[in-house]
């Protein structure tokens, strides 16, 4: 009887808090939009793609919606500019002013403004890279700009190892090397930091969750961000940084049983005994210093079983952004963009 209780108990914890959906305003449908990046708090960027598979069988629209009308437009030479050079969507960044694009295309890296007069290219290295140039991996990363709307940072992969390359957007030569921090061993992954600007000559790496500072010979790790604890087994699914309000928010993944101590007590007795798991994406908020964390609410989880692997998979809201007045939070959801209110 205390265990029925107790599950009861645990199973209305899980299911307690606010809804973040039930909150959100649902801005545009996007079907067949593959990102997007915010111009305005009325106005976003869209990369509408057509045709599937490898990245040459593609091609792309980049589009700026006003979402208080509905009123679309096609950036024609910007468009041209990044079918031409074979850019991949999830790579490109805005800068800072938003008045640049910066992407990474077929080994090499194109700047360009947002019509499309004028750009400027940097060869890239490619040789010592450990995946193929064209492989998709959402996790990877573009380059990402600095502070001052002018230089940009690079990723590079070399001989001797990784290192960060700062370069000049009206200057193609060799920009300048700085070396990774000691004994960064999550380094050796890319990092999702691409699309916030940079406090000062600082940047926000989300793989890792730490603020880096390059100003130097060698970066410096300033701060590292602290995700809140938890009662059940999570990872971390997307993040965004705010620069103006120093803001930190994270979406986690979570999942537990359903049938909470009597779950315990019958794998204790019957070893064997195997449960369904329960998923559920919180979104959290805080400073990067880790302090003043809150949840600003539950999202849905969609949960698709394969019974060849016999394994189960979560589909889960993705592309978290900070509108550029900093008090409202927009995300992926179902193929459609939402705004919340997050003051």
């Amino acid at each position: 009887m205390f265990c029925a209780g107790a599950a009861v108990i645990v199973g209305l914890i899980w299911r307690s808090s606010g809804d973040l959906l039930t909150r959100a305003s649902k801005v545009t449908d996007l079907h067949g939009i593959q990102d997007y990046a915010w111009l305005s708090d009325r106005e976003a960027l869209l990369f509408r793609v057509s045709g599937s598979g490898y990245r040459l069988n593609r091609t792309y629209s980049l589009e700026v919606i006003d979402i208080k009308s509905g009123s679309r437009r096609t950036l024609g030479n910007l468009t041209r500019l990044f079918n031409s050079s074979v850019g991949w969507s999830h790579t490109a960044r805005l800068s800072p002013d938003r008045q640049w694009l910066l992407w990474m295309a077929d080994r090499k890296y194109v700047a360009s403004t947002l019509d499309g007069k004028r750009h400027y290219e940097w060869p890239m290295r490619t040789e010592f890279r450990p995946h193929p140039i064209d492989f998709e991996d959402p996790h990877m990363t573009g380059p990402c700009w600095l502070s001052d709307s002018r230089r940009w940072l690079e990723f590079e992969y070399s001989r001797s190892g990784q290192h960060f390359v700062v370069h000049d957007i009206a200057n193609s030569r060799t920009g300048r090397v700085v070396a990774l921090p000691p004994a960064a061993e999550w380094w050796m992954s890319e990092s999702l930091g691409g699309d916030s600007a940079s406090t000062k000559d600082r940047f926000v790496f989300s793989y890792g969750a730490a603020e880096v500072e390059f100003s130097g010979t060698v970066a410096r790790t300033v701060r590292q961000l602290k995700l809140p604890p938890s009662n059940y087994p999570g990872s971390l699914v997307d993040s965004a940084f705010e620069p103006k309000t120093d803001r930190v928010v994270w979406a986690i993944l979570q999942m537990a049983p359903k049938e909470g101590w009597v779950v315990r007590l019958l794998k204790r007795v019957f070893p064997s005994y195997k449960t369904k798991e329960s998923a559920r994406m919180e979104v959290w908020e805080s400073g990067m210093d880790g302090r003043g964390k809150r949840l600003l609410g539950l999202m849905p989880v969609k949960s698709h079983y394969d019974p060849v692997r016999k394994s189960t998979g979560y589909e889960v809201s993705t592309g978290f952004r900070w509108l550029p007045s900093a008090d409202r939070l927009s995300f992926r959801y179902d193929n459609s963009l939402w705004t919340v209110s997050a003051p």
